[in-house]
């Protein structure tokens, strides 16, 4: 659902520029014809009630949902030193040093696994152009083999040092 959200907003803002013109023309003809005026100003308003629910409302229920899961996960002593949380697709990932572990919380499948260190078989910071590079986690656990969370790219070195302190 998260990924239909990020889509959206682009269209969103395109269709945002007529929409005021036409609702500042529609205030400016009211007068006239206050009949198709109030309709194409109701529409509008719509458009702008869409807008606030797109950029306000939505990314603050995806992102309660994630940290819900979370926090039911640090409620029974997980207590994470690195975290990784990808909003766009309803992820997280955060490791546990001292009990070495690891949390995957997937929003999407509705799952929260514990993974113990042993189980994680290599792991791999991924940069390509984008401002977001792909961390791979490879497990031994089944039907969870690869776990991929995207992280800002100005945070690549501090990661890289940060796994090499984990998993050596």
């Amino acid at each position: 659902m998260n990924i239909i959200w990020w889509v959206l907003r682009p269209f969103y803002w395109l269709g945002l520029l007529p929409v005021i013109a036409v609702f500042l023309i529609a205030c400016a003809h009211f007068s006239r014809d206050t009949e198709v005026s109030l309709g194409i100003m109701a529409i509008a308003l719509v458009y702008f009630g869409l807008g606030y629910l797109l950029f306000s409302v939505a990314p603050r229920y995806f992102k309660s949902r994630l940290d819900r899961m979370v926090e039911k996960a640090k409620m029974t002593g997980f207590n994470p030193s690195h975290e990784v949380v990808s909003v766009m697709f309803n992820r997280y990932v955060g490791f546990d040093a001292a009990a070495k572990k690891a949390l995957y919380v997937d929003v999407n499948l509705n799952s929260a696994t514990l993974i113990d260190f042993d189980q994680v078989s290599s792991w791999e910071l991924v940069p390509d152009k984008s401002p977001l590079l792909l961390f791979k986690l490879v497990t031994r656990v089944p039907n969870l083999h690869e776990i991929g969370v995207r992280i800002k790219a100005n945070q690549f070195g501090a990661w890289k040092s940060d796994m090499h302190t984990l998993f050596g």
